[in-house]
């Protein structure tokens, strides 16, 4: 059984499961009928006993009356929904939108045994496996007709998509050849979006013409799900001020993965030759990661003036804590973390790559979670000024310490919340999320590819960099006008699984 710490975003529905669900071709569910749920006894139990001692409210767990019958993942809602029923104590286990939890963060999730896997959890892997198609806009073509339409919002380059030439603001329409709506696309997303390699699905796409009719493409675009190699830093830009000489860092990085830390410092390293005034960072879709790789972003950003200064404490439950686990503490510079010995830490602080800035710009959503919020936290603990921009951040400011079961070919990753996550000055009630400075929400727009000037929030940044006050709401109805489309906004959507969490890795030595 291996042990990993994580801070990151996963979803275990509120409701209770009665059964397994697939979609079949043309994107409904079907109900397959789920094995018999004595086979999940063992891993229940498993679940259970590590649940009283380390999650954060273990003792509200030790009043639930387990049902090993059920299968795992019933038996784990109904445990967390039992939880919940005691006063709701677990509140921040949970993302909550309109005073109602949308779902839990404590999950457990299964893949593959491979030999290359077997010693890891999928959150620590150095390859994602699916078409690379992360998020999208759902949205109704024309008002009043049945015909939606999926916006790509975040597509991983390098990945199957990506090589069938999909990127951000591809439109599709038909799905396998079945046309989007509003009562199939759910269905549809998970299609675009398997966790597993060789599945293959069709998209049709279209774009507008000369009238800004919706025009289909007529031959499909076929995709067939992969592995791929997972590399964050998405784009690096220099951009230049409306002086025409101070430079500017854009940097669009969907997760914190330390597999990928050199070309995260590769990024900076060209932004420290460039001699970058500021820094944009677009963590619209980025959900989580490593922790190191958060405290190594956050001492590049800071550099020397803050070293040795307290970025991130983590803390557990009070049973734990009365038996001697001291918090974790991550400082800035600082190589020596609690999991062990990262060198690129120390690295990240000399004068190749560490910026020393006094404010930084994030474009968020409310997809921007985990060790993204831990970056803003941290930042701000440490008296940096960050400037939100976008909407309101996810709220996760409680983590996980995962551990792994391999049973008949698969391993099971539990992820139970197992800590809370403060910053240097010991604050750590986000769960609400972060407000942005600035409102913008990039669904009302046709999107822009990354680091495109003409995209609202990388406009609104570089403006406010530029004039040196926040826009007015004036200056953003006048950008919405000229980039917002004729289209009923339903949903925005997106994969799961994947890399998702802060983990802070055990046994470190590098």
């Amino acid at each position: 059984m291996k042990r990993i710490l994580r801070l990151g975003l996963s979803a275990v529905l509120v409701a209770v499961f009665a059964a397994a669900a697939s979609c079949s071709k043309d994107g409904t569910e079907k109900k397959e009928t789920p094995p018999p749920s004595s086979t999940d006894s063992d891993l229940n139990e498993w679940m259970f006993g590590y649940m009283k001692t380390h999650y954060l409210w273990n003792s509200a767990v030790k009043q639930v009356e387990p049902d090993y019958s059920l299968g795992y993942e019933e038996f784990l809602a109904k445990v967390l929904n039992d939880v919940a029923a005691q006063n709701d104590i677990n509140h921040d286990d949970g993302h909550w939108e309109g005073g109602r939890r949308q779902y839990f963060y404590s999950r457990i999730g299964r893949y593959k045994t491979t030999a290359s896997t077997a010693s890891e959890t999928r959150g620590t892997r150095e390859t994602e496996e699916g078409t690379g198609i992360q998020y999208m806009g759902v949205f109704r073509i024309e008002t009043g007709k049945e015909a939606c339409m999926f916006e790509l919002l975040a597509v991983s380059p390098g990945s199957p998509a990506d090589a069938e030439g999909l990127k951000r603001g591809t439109i599709v329409t038909r799905v396998n050849g079945t046309v989007i709506t509003d009562s199939n696309y759910e269905g549809l997303v998970k299609l675009l979006t398997p966790a597993e390699s060789g599945e293959t699905v069709r998209l049709t796409t279209a774009s507008f013409n000369d009238e800004k009719v919706l025009v289909e493409t007529p031959e499909e675009i076929t995709v067939v799900s992969a592995p791929f190699d997972d590399n964050p830093v998405w784009m690096t830009k220099i951009l230049t001020a409306g002086n025409g000489t101070d430079k500017i860092g854009y940097l669009c990085y969907n997760a914190f993965n330390s597999y990928y830390d050199e070309q995260l410092m590769e990024a900076f390293r060209e932004f420290k030759s460039q001699g970058v005034k500021d820094l944009i960072l677009d963590l619209r879709y980025n959900v989580g990661g490593h922790g190191i790789s958060s405290l190594l972003m956050g001492t590049m950003i800071v550099g020397k003036a803050k070293q040795g200064q307290v970025f991130l404490k983590s803390s557990v439950n009070a049973e734990r804590t009365v038996k001697g686990e001291s918090d974790g503490l991550y400082k800035i510079g600082d190589k020596n973390v609690p999991e062990g010995t990262y060198t690129p830490i120390a690295d990240g602080i000399g004068d190749l790559y560490a910026l020393g800035l006094e404010r930084v710009y994030v474009l968020s959503t409310n997809n921007t979670a985990s060790a993204s919020e831990v970056l803003i936290n941290g930042l701000r603990g440490l008296d940096l000024e960050v400037r939100l921009i976008g909407l309101t951040t996810n709220g996760k400011n409680v983590g996980m310490e995962s551990v792994t079961k391999d049973k008949d070919g698969y391993t099971y990753e539990f992820s139970p919340i197992t800590l809370y996550a403060e910053n240097g000055k010991g604050f750590k009630d986000y769960s609400e999320g972060f407000a942005p400075d600035v409102v913008i929400d990039e669904s009302e727009y046709y999107v822009r590819e990354w680091g495109s000037e003409e995209d609202p929030l990388l406009g609104t940044a570089l403006k406010w960099i530029d004039t040196g006050s926040k826009p007015s709401v004036k200056e953003l109805r006048a950008v919405r006008s000229a980039a917002a489309g004729q289209r009923e906004v339903l949903k925005v959507v997106g994969r799961t699984g994947g890399l998702e969490g802060m983990i802070l890795l055990r046994g470190l030595d590098k």
